[in-house]
């Protein structure tokens, strides 16, 4: 403890003695620099899959180092217009657009030279689901105001889910954003299934992928290996069943999907590279047998 104080007193020292030579501004510049020398860390990954709740737990440690959370990072101009034309309003999906083109101007002005990157992949169904849910006050306003006021029931948010039969399990994303911003095909690499995630080294930057599923038990030997966080607790946001749709999400999801849905989402390349068959399997009987 002793030495310990005496290392900060010494840099306390340093640090007035460089402010009285060179001036306040120098110093902040140095200090400037030494931050921008240590990687920034990214959360990037599709909606939906628990990072808003990493973003601000890493966030509220204070790491010193700059973090930024963004679910999109390419052909943002495109995606921008394709929502004016199909929702307007869509005030969610078109700041999420603004906060990806502030980071991908980030990464492209080469300010830092490499990134720590964490994303996370997660049931397919239930991501489905919970980004559905999410998405109402946007994609069917109408519908969203009956769920407040308590004028629908799961049955009929279950029908109008399947007749937009959504089979999105993220493949699009890893093709679509990550493949192109930094040249790295998830789907070339094996991950490991075992240990519920797995830390890929690039030359400019290095990436931990995770599955939501098993973040409870393994968040923290993750964030030690990948961050050098030695004690890492993880405080839940956005979660879905404390929403005010939280009644009636809960009602859907005691309801059972029919077997020819639920087999196609885990049938997809993006369930079997990151879950076993045993899981699939497991998965689907939860999803067909309530």
């Amino acid at each position: 403890m002793l030495n310990a104080i005496r290392r900060v007193s010494s840099l306390l020292s340093l640090s007035v003695s460089f402010i009285k030579s060179y001036g306040l501004r120098a110093f902040v510049g140095k200090v400037k620099n030494h931050v921008l020398k240590r990687p920034p860390i990214l959360l990037f990954q599709i909606s939906k899959v628990g990072s808003t709740s990493l973003a601000n737990t890493l966030t509220d440690m204070k790491l010193g180092v700059p973090i930024f959370h963004t679910h999109i990072l390419n052909n943002l101009d495109a995606i921008y217009e394709d929502i004016l034309k199909r929702n307007p309003n869509a005030r969610d999906a078109l700041s999420a657009v603004e906060q990806g083109k502030l980071v991908r101007k980030k990464i492209d002005s080469g300010g830092y030279k490499t990134w720590n990157v964490i994303s996370i992949v997660r049931d397919p169904v239930a991501r489905s689901i919970s980004a559905f849910f999410q998405g109402l006050h946007e994609t069917a306003p109408d519908v969203s105001k009956r769920i407040d006021t308590d004028l629908v029931s799961a049955e009929e948010l279950l029908e109008i889910f399947l007749e937009r039969r959504i089979f999105n399990t993220g493949e699009w994303w890893f093709e679509s954003q990550l493949r192109p911003v930094f040249n790295f095909d998830i789907f070339a690499v094996p991950f490991d299934k075992e240990q519920g995630y797995k830390i890929y080294e690039e030359s400019w930057f290095r990436l931990l992928m995770m599955r939501l599923e098993n973040m409870n038990e393994n968040i923290q030997p993750a964030m030690k290996q990948f961050l050098g966080i030695q004690k890492f607790n993880l405080v839940r946001h956005n979660v879905g069943e404390e929403k005010s749709y939280g009644k009636v999400y809960n009602a859907f999801l005691k309801l059972p999907l029919p077997p020819a849905y639920v087999t196609k989402m885990y049938s997809t390349r993006t369930a079997t590279h990151f879950y076993k068959e045993e899981e699939r399997e497991r998965f689907i009987e939860y999803w067909t047998n309530k």
